[in-house]
């Protein structure tokens, strides 16, 4: 009578599992990396296509209200919602009694420059603030009286534009 010994084998090595577990490790860290990066410009398309959307909604209230409405931008801080008094007899905001109130703003982001966008003999002035108020009845932009550009950047070193022309009463975000 002859015994046979079949050895079944069902499954894996130790050492098979191993090598399967350190493969999966380094495409997610590899990839982990990516998405990161990915979330910030996500984040950064965001707020840009926020600051747009408020302004133009802005623009929409001090049509419809008796308040001049706007925003406030400063470089390396939250921009903020202003809205000033409207005086009829002048047609001016009155900017000595201008209320600001706290605007969502992502973290991953921050204004890192203010500019004109006409650029005299090839050096672009710089501005520490910017003010933009639309004034009713028919929500025209009262300042900034030449076009500006917002540089918004992510914590990842990528950047978008905002361009904001008073003269064509247009607000545009950059795409890269």
């Amino acid at each position: 009578m002859s015994t046979h010994i079949h050895r079944l084998s069902h499954g894996f090595t130790l050492i098979e599992i191993i090598v399967v577990i350190s493969i999966v490790m380094i495409f997610a860290a590899v990839s982990a990396g990516g998405f990161s990066a990915m979330r910030r410009t996500v984040a950064l398309d965001i707020s840009a296509d926020t600051i747009v959307n408020t302004l133009n909604a802005l623009r929409g209230e001090s049509q419809r209200g008796t308040t001049c409405e706007g925003m406030l931008f400063q470089v390396d801080k939250a921009p903020e919602k202003i809205t000033a008094p409207y005086a009829n007899a002048t047609r001016t905001c009155e900017l000595s009694s201008l209320q600001k109130s706290p605007f969502t703003w992502s973290r991953d982001s921050a204004v890192s420059r203010i500019q004109n966008s006409a650029v005299e003999s090839g050096v672009a002035e710089s501005d520490q603030t910017l003010t933009i108020l639309f004034a009713p009845p028919r929500g025209t932009m009262t300042a900034p009286t030449e076009e500006k550009t917002l540089t918004l950047t992510a914590s990842n070193g990528r950047s978008r534009t905002i361009t904001i022309n008073p003269l064509a009463n247009t607000i545009n975000a950059s795409k890269p």
